[in-house]
């Protein structure tokens, strides 16, 4: 049973290929990307990073949010995180058109998490939400072992079903609706993937779109989610990307062209139909008693209902075809950055050069716009910046990557230690840092711990890095 009514498919689960039953062998995991807003939520996380042997990637919004992390949790070696800015952007990411306001910032959190992948060569990449329970080691294994045959495997989550504002109500209201495997707990193969997250609701969705319609995506088994207050969202920003979803997924249903302004315009009417009928099942149970907090679902829906007024199919249909366009320019990207970088040298994407200088040793020239992330790394000796003591802070300047790319760096192309490295004094570095901080991403790399014996240049398992777009 899919839950099909006249205007609305409740459960897409016959789309993907069923895997949770039976022994599909075990894989690895090269890395898990967790964008994330709630630093009290990453434990499990970065537990599971830790026992699965992976690099973590923590994307946070603000730089006080990594602060937070590293000082409330045990962050593993090889950690990193990075704050990304609302308004952050850069020339990797620049190429997406939209017509509508951006969604949020967790698409860009993605994308980022894609673009490391393709730097430091990562084929297997976990991509989890922070409020995600019920992870172990074997469930994200049996999902990377998948992989050999399908380029997604993602989990179920029921408990508490993730879905849209209008969804949820239609559940309330005694309507049958499942949940999809999103971006919230999948396992991607990123060499066969090369699509991206668009900044809209239902990204995800749409990230693993063509995958799905390809048969390629797997359900590996259950995870769990944190109960939250669905009707506390707003329904309108999630609207046109849930309208989008709905209708992309509804055409792999019955195998319906999605290029034309009729099957959007059709889409549409479907979707308003839906909405007025959930609308009057919740006022019904709300009459019989028997649905409390109505009168906040059905501002909920007000508020979708709305917004829906305001899309017309000719939106639809170019978001459609832009986002195809996008696509190409995405993977055209995507095949023009080198593959074998360390996390450090990925995450520099652009070392302070002048623009147009050529960096020694590195057989490439700096782009006039480099993703710039030059890092702070603080001597174990000091417990602070502030006091100025006696022992120095390393100011390390990664590999700088220029952009568009001729070809890949080969292992032997490393970049010129005279140039990388200086040691100014804790002063000079830190008003380095300060100049460098504002408007730019900040981030965390977490490193293993020198031996005792080099106690004097051991550096701490953690540098605090800017990004400036």
């Amino acid at each position: 049973m899919n839950g099909r009514t006249e205007f609305h498919i409740g459960s897409h689960v016959e789309l993907l290929r069923d895997l949770s039953v039976g022994n599909v062998g075990t894989g690895s995991i090269d890395a898990i990307v967790v964008p994330t807003i709630n630093p009290e939520r990453v434990e499990d996380a970065l537990e599971l990073a830790e026992r699965l042997g992976c690099v973590i990637v923590l994307l946070c919004s603000t730089a006080p949010q990594v602060e937070k992390i590293r000082a409330t949790h045990r962050v593993p070696a090889g950690a990193l995180l990075i704050a990304v800015p609302p308004e952050y952007d850069h020339r990797l990411l620049d190429f997406e058109q939209r017509k509508f306001a951006k969604h949020t910032d967790i698409a860009t959190k993605r994308n980022i998490g894609l673009l490391l992948a393709r730097l430091c060569g990562w084929r297997s990449i976990f991509f989890l939400d922070e409020d995600i329970r019920g992870m172990t080691p074997s469930m994200i294994s049996k999902a990377a072992a998948a992989l050999t045959e399908y380029s997604v495997a993602g989990f179920r989550v029921l408990d508490f079903p993730d879905n849209s504002v209008v969804c949820h109500a239609h559940r309330a209201s005694g309507g049958q609706q499942s949940t999809f495997v999103g971006g919230n707990c999948i396992v991607v193969d990123t060499h066969p993937v090369e699509t991206y997250f668009p900044d809209i609701y239902n990204e995800d969705w749409v990230f693993i779109y063509d995958e799905v319609a390809k048969g390629s995506v797997a359900v590996v088994g259950e995870l769990r989610q944190l109960q939250y207050d669905p009707f506390s969202r707003d329904a309108a920003s999630e609207e046109f990307g849930d309208l989008i979803a709905e209708a992309l997924v509804w055409a792999l249903h019955d195998g319906l062209n999605v290029s034309s302004l009729f099957f959007w315009e059709d889409a549409i009417d479907k979707r308003s139909r839906f909405i007025d009928e959930v609308d009057a099942r919740v006022r019904r149970r709300a009459e019989e008693g028997r649905l409390p907090g109505s009168d906040r679902i059905l501002a909920r829906l007000a508020e979708a209902r709305a917004r829906l007024q305001e899309i017309k199919p000719a939106d639809c249909l170019s978001f459609y075809v832009t986002w195809r366009e996008n696509v190409d320019i995405w993977r055209q990207r995507l095949r023009s950055l080198p593959t074998s970088l360390t996390v450090r040298e990925a995450v520099d994407l652009g070392a302070p050069l002048v623009p147009g200088a050529s960096a020694p040793g590195t057989g490439f020239s700096a782009h006039p716009d480099p993703w710039r992330l030059p890092a702070l790394l603080v001597n174990a000796s000091e417990k602070t910046c502030a006091g100025e003591p006696s022992s120095r802070i390393r100011v390390i300047f990664f590999r700088a990557l220029a952009e568009p790319f001729s070809r890949p760096f080969t292992p032997s192309e490393s970049a010129n230690p005279g140039l990388l490295e200086r040691t100014p004094t804790a002063s000079a570095a830190l008003a380095s840092g300060r100049a460098q901080a504002s408007g730019r991403l900040a981030a965390s790399v977490s490193s293993p711990p020198r031996p005792a014996a080099d106690a004097a240049s051991a550096t701490l398992p953690l540098a605090v890095v800017s990004m400036r777009a």
